[in-house]
């Protein structure tokens, strides 16, 4: 069984273990903006594809806040 201190080690801090789950999290939005169905996809026109985007973006933001707001403000320093 793993603990804290391991989790810590692989990961940094709290921000680091937040990235590497933001990292993943983004590949489902990164596959449909390269490959997935219209609008977000590259036969779209360059509004729609925009308008797509940035709908898309808004809805992930706001699932993942918490992760996110924790990659930013938990390093020392940040």
């Amino acid at each position: 069984m793993s603990g804290k201190g391991t989790l810590f080690r692989r990961f940094g801090d709290k921000s680091g273990l937040a990235a590497v789950l933001l990292d993943a999290l983004e590949r489902v939005p990164q596959e449909a903006i390269t490959h997935g169905p219209p609008p977000l996809d590259p036969g779209a026109s360059a509004g729609e594809r925009l308008a797509a985007f940035v709908n898309a973006y808004f809805d992930y933001l706001l699932e993942h806040l918490d992760l996110i707001r924790m990659s930013e403000i938990a390093a020392p320093g940040a």
